[in-house]
């Protein structure tokens, strides 16, 4: 009988395509504070942590310049009623301005989807 050695590697090292996901179960909050700090800010790979499993994402080029446009749409769109837009934290809107956001975006995504 054979023991099985683990593979350990960091994960920044892990290149995925785009279009590929790859899904890592049962990783604890400390294991996925460590991930997010390893991969940096800078990273092209989306992260989405769930009940212990941690999945890495890397989108396809055009769902890339998609979501940059919509941000630019948004940016421009909530200029006169946020003062300060930072897409890449959360905003805490008003629920008037969340409402409206909300009808923006519908609006939006049924012109991309012509």
């Amino acid at each position: 009988m054979t023991a099985n050695t683990p593979v350990v590697k960091p994960i920044s090292q892990i290149q995925l395509a785009a279009g590929s996901v790859m899904t890592i179960p049962n990783i604890n909050w400390q294991e996925f504070e460590l991930i997010l700090q390893e991969l940096g800010e800078k990273r092209a790979a989306k992260i989405a942590y769930s009940n212990n499993t941690l999945k890495i994402m890397v989108p396809l080029p055009e769902h890339e310049i998609s979501k940059d446009l919509i941000s630019d749409v948004i940016k421009i769109l909530l200029k006169k009623q946020v003062k300060s837009i930072n897409l890449s934290h959360q905003l805490l809107l008003k629920r008037k301005v969340q409402q409206e956001l909300n009808l923006m975006l519908a609006f939006i995504f049924k012109i991309i989807k012509k």
